[in-house]
């Protein structure tokens, strides 16, 4: 059983949709590496997976790697993942249009990464975001 440090009683949503919710944007606490990507990913795990490998993968790499336009995106890539787990997380009118734009930079991000060279990992998890994205946002219109 998996431990999430966020209270249920702050949630004004019913038990069954919080969970559906938080499955969706939540990852272990005390695993913070992210599961493999044949299992659904978190936007939560794209957002720290684009971190990283922006301010050590990249920084360090030098090159092609810190190009501004690769770096922005690589970093716009990380929060809009984090913006759209904040938005579902409270339930935000708007989730749904935060998602389809997550979507779209996830998928920007991933072309750009396999672009670029080097990024395996990253591009995977990017695209495996965006599909959750696009899914998230559908199930709202």
């Amino acid at each position: 059983l998996t431990t999430y440090h966020l209270p249920l009683t702050t949630y004004h949503l019913p038990l069954t949709t919080y969970l559906r919710r938080l499955s969706w944007i939540s990852q272990p606490t005390s695993n913070m590496i992210c599961k493999p990507v044949s299992q659904p990913v978190p936007v939560t795990c794209c957002h720290q997976i684009c971190l990283q490998m922006g301010m050590n993968y990249c920084l360090e790499t030098g090159g092609k790697h810190v190009e501004p336009s690769h770096f922005r995106l690589l970093m716009s890539c990380a929060e809009i993942c984090q913006t759209s787990a904040n938005f579902m997380l409270n339930g935000a009118a708007h989730s749904s249009a935060v998602c389809g734009i997550c979507a779209e930079i996830c998928e920007a991000c991933a072309m750009d990464c396999e672009k670029t060279g080097d990024m395996g990992e990253c591009v995977e998890v990017c695209r495996d975001c965006a599909e959750t994205c696009r899914q998230m946002a559908d199930m709202h219109h």
